[in-house]
């Protein structure tokens, strides 16, 4: 049986595609699986004749698919498939590739209709086109959830547990004196929660773009970006921040509700670093944190420095010694191995 992953904006485009979708792709490689690259741009950038090209394009991307795939062939696609408004005419394709015994694996890496962007298309694409894959790929039992009460069959569902995060640089030891890391989007617009916790009285260390860097507290220590391969090296602090939202006090607002269900790649990131997690309560990752004991869950930022002060350096040390086993996992692509394995054998079965 041959396997393909879809590659979408094959050349410069997955170049600059997130680390996430390169690492996922590198793994699936590993495991057997062609790269079959899918040619156009990922948007029509409100342009008409834009919007006539990508449609051709995407035409062209799945005959050529259907007539050259080796017939009973699985094929990978990676979640949401782009460019976004494709999903009507990936929709109407999947039925056609099956004449041909070829059957669909779905790697979800974001629900975008859930979480409030691209529009009706993302919502669309999430309801019409991702319950016709044969198997999917989800973040976790709680994504899992609610997927099936948006009307899919739970045994087409494969939770994935985790990201994985490709380096060969981990990181070196930490101290629960160096107070918290926070890596990403460091934008007001994107984390505003940001502002209220670098007013707390704790070390912090910031690593990414978007903040500005004018009268930051001594406390504060803003080091820029780096590339990601690099980044898990680089992290300094005691324990990885994983919030979202508007607010220090809870996670709000439609980016912080959306961790009822997703899997932030920066909690990998952090188990890359060999770095416990700090991560709200009701966050889906919650409960991997606490039952792989990597990390602690608070319900408000306001509680974080008692958190951290109440810890012992023996509880502490545990956390770390944790997080360094999670982190050889994620490092060497396990959980998107044994999923994609899982999803494998669901569809021989």
């Amino acid at each position: 049986m041959k396997k393909y992953i879809v590659r979408t904006g094959e050349g410069e485009a997955f170049n600059a595609a997130s680390k996430a979708r390169r690492d996922a792709d590198a793994i699936a490689v590993r495991l057997g699986y062609e790269p079959f690259g899918f040619r156009g741009a990922r948007t029509a950038d409100g342009s008409l004749t834009g919007a006539i090209r990508l449609a051709l394009d995407g035409l062209n991307n799945w005959r050529r698919l259907i007539r050259e795939a080796e017939a009973g062939s699985l094929v990978l696609i990676q979640y949401p498939h782009y460019p976004m408004k494709s999903a009507f005419l990936a929709r109407w394709m999947l039925p056609k590739a099956r004449r041909k015994g070829l059957r669909f694996i779905a790697l979800v890496h974001d629900l975008d209709g859930l979480r409030g962007l691209h529009g009706r298309a993302a919502v669309y694409s999430d309801q019409k086109l991702l319950p016709l894959f044969d198997a999917v790929i989800c973040h976790n039992g709680q994504m899992a959830n609610h997927l099936k009460k948006q009307g899919m069959p739970g045994d087409k569902l494969v939770p994935l547990g985790i990201f994985d995060y490709l380096t060969d640089r981990p990181g070196s030891a930490h101290r629960l004196s160096d107070g918290v890391a926070v890596a990403g989007n460091l934008s007001p617009q994107k984390c505003g929660y940001i502002g209220g916790l670098i007013r707390k009285p704790l070390p912090l260390h910031l690593y990414g773009k978007g903040l500005e860097t004018g009268a930051l507290p001594e406390n504060v220590r803003l080091h820029g970006a780096f590339p990601p391969e690099a980044l898990p090296a680089a992290l300094t602090g005691g324990f990885g921040l994983v919030w979202d939202g508007p607010s220090a006090d809870a996670c709000a607002d439609r980016a912080g509700e959306y961790l009822r269900v997703n899997n932030p790649h920066k909690f990998s990131l952090y188990m890359a670093a060999g770095l416990p997690a700090v991560i709200w309560k009701d966050a889906a990752l919650a409960d991997f944190a606490r039952e792989n004991g990597v990390g602690i869950a608070i319900e408000s930022l306001d509680e974080l420095g008692n958190a951290l002060n109440g810890l012992s350096e023996e509880r502490y040390d545990e956390l770390c010694r944790n997080a360094a086993t999670i982190g050889k996992e994620v490092r060497r692509g396990a959980y998107l191995t044994r999923a994609l394995q899982r999803a494998e054998a669901l569809l021989r079965a």
